[in-house]
C-alpha cells in the first residue's frame, strides 16, 4: 500500500512564534534556500513550520518504504512554491501532484498548496493547509500509486489525551466511510524486535486496506488516511 506521513505544528505556541529569529536554529534545520523562503516571507514563522512540517511528514512516509532512513533535517529539502502558509493553492508547478477524488465532506488535493520534499531515500509530495494556529502538512512518495482517497482532520485533544483523541477521530471517520460502529474499528501499532511498527487501521477484527498516519503538537492532534479501494475486505 502506498504510505504517507503527516505532521502538524502549533505555531501558536510562544516557543514558535519567535524561532524564524533564532540564526543558529535556522542554519542547523535549514537550506540556504529555504532559510530564502523564510526570510522573504510575509509570514515567516508559518513559512517556518510549514517547511518543518513537510520535512517531517516526508520522513514518517519514506521510513516505511526505507526501514534504514534517519531524520536529518538539512537532508530533507523542503519546496512550497506559492505557499504563504494561508492556506491557499500554490501556482501552477512543472510537475504536477497526484490529485485522488475527494468524497463528500472531505477536502481535496487541489484546495491545498503542492509542494515536494526531497530525500536521500526519495521524494514525497507534499500538501499543506493551515489555520490561524497550526499548519499541518501530507507527504505521499513520488514515484508510487497514489491512494484513491485521502481523508485528514486536525482537531483538540481533550482530557481523554492526545493518543485516544487522535485514534478516536479516525475510528470515527473510518466507521462513517464503511458504514460500521466506531466500536468495530481500531488503530494499533503492532511491536517489532526494534519498536513499535507504524499504526494500522482494523475494521471488524480484519486489516482494513488503508494506510494511516497520526500525529499532535501541544494541544492539538491530526491524522491522515489514505483509501486504497472503496470497500472493506471481507
Amino acid at each position: 500500500m502506498p504510505p504517507l506521513g503527516n505532521d502538524i505544528v502549533e505555531t501558536c505556541q510562544p516557543h514558535a512564534r519567535t524561532r524564524h529569529e533564532d540564526p543558529r536554529f535556522l542554519e542547523k534545520v535549514f537550506t540556504a534556500a529555504e532559510r530564502e523562503q523564510i526570510a522573504g516571507a510575509s509570514a515567516p514563522c508559518r513559512i517556518l513550520w510549514t517547511l518543518w512540517a513537510a520535512k517531517e511528514a516526508a520522513f514518517k512516509a519514506v521510513k516505511q518504504r526505507s526501514p534504514e532512513a534517519r531524520f536529518s533535517p538539512r537532508r530533507f529539502v523542503a519546496c512550497m512554491e506559492g505557499w504563504s502558509g494561508a492556506g491557499e493553492a500554490a501556482g501552477a508547478r512543472s510537475r504536477a501532484a497526484p490529485a485522488p477524488d475527494a468524497s463528500p465532506g472531505v477536502q481535496g488535493f487541489a484546495e491545498c498548496a503542492p509542494g515536494m520534499v526531497e530525500t536521500p531515500w526519495g521524494d514525497a509530495w507534499i500538501l499543506a493547509h493551515a489555520a490561524a494556529d497550526w499548519v499541518h502538512c501530507i507527504a505521499l512518495l513520488a514515484g508510487e500509486a497514489p491512494p484513491s482517497r485521502v481523508a485528514w482532520g486536525v482537531g483538540r485533544i481533550g482530557p481523554e489525551g492526545q493518543s485516544r483523541a487522535v485514534r478516536q477521530a479516525v475510528s470515527r471517520h473510518v466507521a462513517g466511510f464503511f458504514g460500521v460502529a466506531p466500536d468495530r474499528v481500531s488503530v494499533c501499532r503492532a511491536q517489532a524486535p526494534k519498536g513499535l511498527m507504524p499504526p494500522r487501521v482494523w475494521v471488524g477484527g480484519r486489516p482494513a486496506p488503508m494506510e494511516v498516519s497520526l500525529s499532535h503538537d501541544g494541544g492539538t492532534y491530526a491524522w491522515a488516511v489514505g483509501f486504497i479501494h472503496g470497500e472493506a475486505e471481507e
